[in-house]
């Protein structure tokens, strides 16, 4: 973690800088590869929590705070909905979602586009806060199964290699073959 820390500062002077390069609107490009949950864990694990720790002089959650904010202040003005967030709101929801300390940027950008292809519920002329922290919560133990599965099945294949070796046949080969005798 210390050296993704270490190569966030040296690409990126402030938080002010990540954000023109990696903030939210920029998450749809950046991220225009991940499509399924199983990509987000082949990405860079850029968290919120890791921003903070990063650019924050005191390394508490405000950076992270002002990350989300602007991810659903993105989220309000894409989906054009007549009725927005109001600004408190905002705020409490963002405090709410940062609380998922695992979110990385890739699931943000994930999160995003389930939200807009409405996989989990379809907001009706107002963007209704439920429904995205109930967006999280789905997401959230959607991840956990693929991770879950995603881990079987590294044991599994590890477990076939293991069944697969096959001793060599030192026998054929005549100078390891004295080595043996």
């Amino acid at each position: 973690m210390e050296e993704l820390k270490k190569q966030l500062r040296q690409n990126y002077v402030n938080f002010t800088d990540f954000m023109k390069e990696q903030g939210p609107q920029q998450l749809m490009v950046n991220y225009e590869d991940v499509h399924r949950i199983a990509d987000v864990f082949t990405k860079t694990p850029v968290t919120l929590q890791l921003l903070s720790e990063t650019f924050s002089a005191d390394g508490t959650q405000t950076l992270a705070l002002t990350y989300m904010r602007g991810w659903l202040l993105f989220l309000n003005d894409f989906l054009n909905i007549n009725k927005r967030i109001p600004a408190a709101i905002t705020d409490q929801l963002a405090s709410i979602i940062t609380r998922h300390r695992w979110i990385t940027l890739a699931d943000l950008k994930l999160i995003f586009d389930f939200i807009l292809e409405s996989r989990y519920g379809t907001f009706y002329g107002s963007i209704d806060t439920q429904r995205i922290i109930t967006s999280f919560a789905e997401y959230a133990r959607e991840r956990k199964d693929v991770e879950i599965k995603m881990k079987e099945k590294e044991v599994e294949q590890l477990k076939q290699e293991e069944r697969e070796y096959v001793v060599p046949d030192f026998s054929k080969l005549p100078t390891l073959k004295n080595l043996f005798k």
